[in-house]
């Protein structure tokens, strides 16, 4: 079971974490089947880890099972930084309050989980994947789903260098964002679903070390959509009253007309 609500990190190893070099070989993959609008459009492309409640975080475990959970609060570290994310029995994803997403970690732990998805629509937020130079009006640069080290939790996160993706990871990306009524143009989405060919820690022991350790920290951008704004599929455009008028007229001229040419 993991516990990270109440635990406290050491600022060695906490630090160690960030400095750690990343991992690679993760598969990218993108979805644009279902395409979403951020309306009225993005307020803020420097997103801290305090910003992206209510969005939903669902987990799948090895073997079947798993959990979800809204983003939100959860505690503090050494009194001295706030945690927010979601905490559960074998899986916890989180970042620290007050730190930009481009620049700080994610926080992983977890116990044989095959897979987790992000809903960060649910918080008027998206996945910023495109570095540079900016594509979508208000997004600056971004930063795809990047991993920085693996290691152990135990009461602490200590991390050590990886070259590689011991995990098999594919990153798929989804429900790509237009801004307010213009078409995506492929650096936003809702959705993020991470998913791990080997398992994430499927033996909790971390004797194959990293491959089977607890622990792993990886960089990915969010922005913002403004608090009254929204990000979800494009409502229909309804006609207004006197263009209904206009359009059954038309409609009730065709039929007469086709009256009138069969009557001939």
């Amino acid at each position: 079971m993991v516990k990270v609500r109440n635990s406290r990190f050491s600022a060695l190893a906490l630090a160690a974490a960030f400095a750690a070099a990343p991992l690679s070989a993760q598969t990218i993959a993108f979805d644009n089947s279902t395409p979403y609008d951020a309306v009225p459009g993005l307020t803020s492309f420097q997103t801290d880890f305090s910003e992206l409640g209510p969005m939903q975080v669902e987990w799948s475990f090895m073997g079947g099972g798993g959990g979800s959970a809204t983003w939100g609060y959860l505690g503090e570290y050494l009194g001295l930084v706030d945690v927010y994310g979601v905490s559960s029995a074998g899986f916890f994803l989180g970042g620290l309050g007050g730190l930009d997403t481009f620049s700080s970690p994610w926080h992983l732990i977890g116990q044989n989980v095959s897979s987790f998805t992000v809903y960060a629509s649910l918080g008027n937020s998206v996945f910023d994947v495109i570095g540079n130079p900016e594509t979508s009006p208000g997004s600056s640069q971004g930063q795809e789903f990047d991993y920085q080290c693996a290691g152990v939790f135990f009461f602490a996160p200590f991390c050590w260098q990886s070259g590689i993706d011991y995990r098999n990871t594919t990153v798929t990306y989804s429900n790509p964002v237009g801004i307010n009524g213009a078409a995506p143009q492929g650096d936003l989405y809702a959705t993020m679903t991470v998913s791990f060919g080997n398992g994430f820690n499927a033996d909790y022991s971390c004797y194959q070390f990293p491959a089977s350790c607890n622990y792993t920290t990886f960089l990915q951008d969010m922005d913002n959509a403004p608090a009254d704004g929204s990000i979800g599929i494009p409502q229909e455009t309804v006609p207004e009253p006197a263009t209904m008028t206009l359009l059954a007229t038309g409609l009730a001229g065709m039929a007469a007309a086709r009256r009138r040419r069969n009557n001939g």
